[in-house]
């Protein structure tokens, strides 16, 4: 048996799908092709088979710094063709599982010589080897159509902490910011719409740190809780313009009927002095409903106040309560991704 060791330096690109983004796992696949009468097999090389290698690939953890990391790593080697129908074979199958290299790193951070295991970190392949027969007989070996190929199956999660800090956090305590707006006085307009606007171009600002990824023609992850976050602030300042309104609403209601009246009463007045002989009455004698119609006018000068003061105490509870459940709708949502 003759082996054919061949050192071959290849970047490789990989297309992803960034629906999920940040919270996605990637699958990139890696193809080699071996025609003629060879037949190709991944196996450990000589050189490196020490006793503590168990996969074909070696992972130099402290140089590789990537927002993906690898979490299992599937390696095929079949018969294939591009002519002949039902041809593919699949004789070698290998899962190894690479989870370790995590915690591998936080002990060994750099190139030290007790970390000689971070540098040549092989994975764990031992339970998951499957080896099948495949015939091959049937084609002619010299038939450049039938050949066989090896292929390398990267599952690439995608590191979540960099994003915590600097995306989902920021934005659940701008979203929490305009949460305190419901809880000062509604009285003092200067501090609500302040912290209000500030609130709003914050988020804005937050929002503006997703064009610097890379532009897809279709909707992440990243931009649903950009997007919600920056309507749950909006709503926050649209609240107490609504409020502002409902508390003032009868207050303008009653200023146009005074108004109102005073214009009618002097349209009286004047017709009452081109008429010398109107008959006067005594107003002692007129029933005095100025007090009976004072307290409903309360009320009513109240009712305004009343309903802005309940609206205020009913988005102090429901905004913080559907913030809470777009986080679990969104979280169920795209950690099925991460599985």
């Amino acid at each position: 048996m003759a082996t054919l060791s061949v050192r071959v330096h290849a970047k490789v690109h990989c297309l992803m799908d960034l629906h999920a983004y940040p919270m996605d796992t990637q699958t990139c696949s890696l193809f080699i092709n071996l025609g003629g009468n060879y037949r190709f097999r991944w196996g450990v090389p000589s050189a490196l088979d020490s006793g503590f290698a168990k996969s074909a690939v070696i992972l130099r953890l402290p140089g590789v710094h990537s927002q993906l990391r690898l979490e299992v790593l599937e390696m095929l080697a079949y018969t294939n063709s591009h002519v002949y129908q039902d041809v593919r074979c699949t004789y070698q199958s290998e899962i190894c599982d690479f989870n370790g290299a995590e915690g591998c790193l936080r002990h060994c951070p750099d190139s030290e010589e007790r970390c000689h295991k971070c540098n040549h970190y092989f994975g764990d392949c031992s339970a998951h080897s499957v080896a099948k027969d495949c015939e091959m007989t049937k084609f002619d070996p010299k038939d450049i159509h039938v050949f066989t190929t090896g292929e390398m199956r990267f599952t690439l999660v995608r590191r979540l902490r960099y994003h915590l800090l600097q995306t989902y956090m920021p934005c659940i305590f701008i979203v929490f910011m305009a949460w305190i707006n419901f809880w000062l006085d509604m009285d003092s307009p200067p501090a609500r719409v302040s912290l209000g606007v500030t609130t709003v171009l914050t988020m804005i600002t937050q929002s503006a740190q997703t064009s610097r990824l890379p532009e897809v023609s279709y909707i992440r992850a990243v931009d649903v809780w950009v997007s919600m976050c920056q309507i749950f602030v909006f709503l926050a300042l649209l609240e107490y313009a609504v409020v502002s309104y409902i508390k003032r609403w009868k207050h303008i209601k009653k200023v146009q009927k005074l108004t109102s009246s005073a214009s009618t009463n002097e349209n009286n007045t004047i017709d009452s002095n081109r008429q010398p002989n109107a008959v006067t009455t005594d107003s002692s004698q007129q029933p005095n409903t100025t007090d009976s119609k004072q307290q409903p006018n309360a009320k009513r000068q109240r009712s305004g106040r009343y309903y802005a003061e309940a609206i205020e105490r009913v988005a102090r509870i429901v905004y913080p309560l559907a913030f809470l459940v777009f986080i679990v709708i969104y979280v169920n949502v795209y950690c099925k991704f991460r599985i």
